[in-house]
């Protein structure tokens, strides 16, 4: 099945298809997936200028590598678009989670680049080596179940304090450590119980802190404006806390992560962050 010349091919119901089966967007062509309809094995593929859009609730899974050279657009609010397929992306290939949607990609995301926006979220359950960048306003989200697979950049951070990265196998009780950019802009937080460390590349900048995510108590980074002053948003370590504020003017001293000393209540450390779910 093609999608040629500026039509839409429109999918309803479960598409099934043998190995050597496809489903193609040519030409400016666009591939829409309806409520619930799904695409299983076979191939799919995007040429450069068209788009597969993906329905509530719907799914795409195969062990054929999704090719994208186009756009791979989640956009119905409140509901998710799976993709269980390797997605290979050209250089103009892109994924795109808008309208307070969700994008969950299972399958190992190779280069391109991914775009958030509003309150969405996309979640990467594979390796990944696209290029995130996070639009201006709202709160947008990338959840990477395994952060050390993760291999591409982040972007936009630092222009939207409401972004944030959720590092799901990291926990927030484990009181992680950010440390600050480095040189090259690599972010490294630390589980200091598991020893698990995680690298990002940021661009742009900034200076990141970590509070507890909507995942199961996982670790969500920010970057909060620099007037924040008593937002509590850093977790550090209490008993740490406690020797630096010896000799203190009657506040806790600020974690070294962060450019700006916060002060924290016990509150801070066990209650999840308000506004991200």
């Amino acid at each position: 099945m093609e999608a040629t010349a500026a039509a839409v091919l429109r999918l309803y119901g479960d598409i099934a298809q043998n190995p050597t089966g496809k489903i193609e967007a040519l030409s400016g062509g666009d591939i829409a997936l309806s409520t619930s309809s799904s695409i299983v094995g076979g191939v799919v593929s995007l040429a450069k200028g068209t788009l597969l859009q993906g329905g509530a609730a719907s799914s795409i899974t195969g062990t054929t590598a999704i090719k994208n050279a186009g756009e791979i657009l989640s956009d119905v609010s409140g509901s998710e678009f799976t993709i269980n397929s390797p997605i290979k992306n050209a250089s103009t290939g892109t994924l795109v989670a808008e309208n307070n949607s969700l994008l969950i990609c299972t399958g190992a995301v190779t280069k391109g680049t991914v775009q958030i926006k509003d309150t969405s979220k996309v979640y990467f359950d594979g390796p990944s080596s696209a290029n995130v960048t996070f639009a201006s306003g709202g709160e947008p989200e990338l959840v990477l179940t395994n952060p050390s697979e993760f291999t591409g950049t982040v972007a936009g951070m630092a222009a939207n304090s409401g972004a944030s990265i959720d590092l799901e196998y990291i926990p927030f009780a484990d009181d992680p450590i950010v440390s600050p950019l480095s040189a090259k802009g690599v972010l490294t937080v630390t589980d200091p119980v598991t020893h698990v460390i995680d690298t990002i590349k940021i661009v742009g900048g900034g200076t990141f802190t970590a509070t507890s995510g909507g995942i199961a108590g996982s670790t969500l980074i920010e970057d909060p404006p620099a007037n924040a002053a008593g937002v509590p948003h850093t977790n550090t370590n209490l008993l740490a806390q406690s020797m630096a504020s010896f000799g203190a003017s009657g506040s806790i001293a600020g974690s070294g992560t962060s450019a700006l000393a916060q002060n924290h209540s016990s509150s801070d450390f066990l209650a999840a962050n308000s506004h991200h779910g």
